[in-house]
Order: C-alpha cells, then sequence, then structure tokens
C-alpha cells in the first residue's frame, strides 16, 4: 500500500485484525495522482479477490482487503 502512496499521505488507517487493512485516508497533491492511486488499488484488489470502494469526496479506499 505504502509504495502506490507516492507523492501523496496517508491520514488515518483502519485494520480488522493486525496485519489485515479494511480502510484508508489519503491526500494527494493533484487529481491525477488520486485516480492513479484508485485505479492501482482496484486492479490489486481484484487480484486479492476482494472490493475496493472510492468514497463520494475522493479521498478515501475502504474495504482495500475484506474478509
Amino acid at each position: 500500500m505504502d509504495a502506490l502512496i507516492g507523492d501523496g499521505h496517508v491520514e488515518e488507517r483502519d485494520y480488522i485484525a493486525p496485519g489485515i487493512l479494511r480502510r484508508v485516508v489519503a491526500r494527494f497533491p493533484t487529481e491525477h495522482h488520486l485516480n492513479q492511486f484508485a485505479s492501482s488499488v482496484r486492479q490489486v484488489s481484484k487480484l486479492l479477490g476482494t472490493r475496493a470502494f472510492r468514497a463520494a469526496n475522493g479521498i478515501s479506499i475502504t474495504d482495500f482487503l475484506r474478509n
């Protein structure tokens, strides 16, 4: 996850259990950075068989790794 953040920064992380990320709130310097991050997280999520959701405010990625 940290490698995907790039020029952005994480404001909040929510874990279901130790090492299992459920929600990330991140900020990015441009809309392009945000869109690239969201696209990458969705691709990784599909590979893991989970669901990524981009919140309406455009800064939250939730349920990244959901059981």
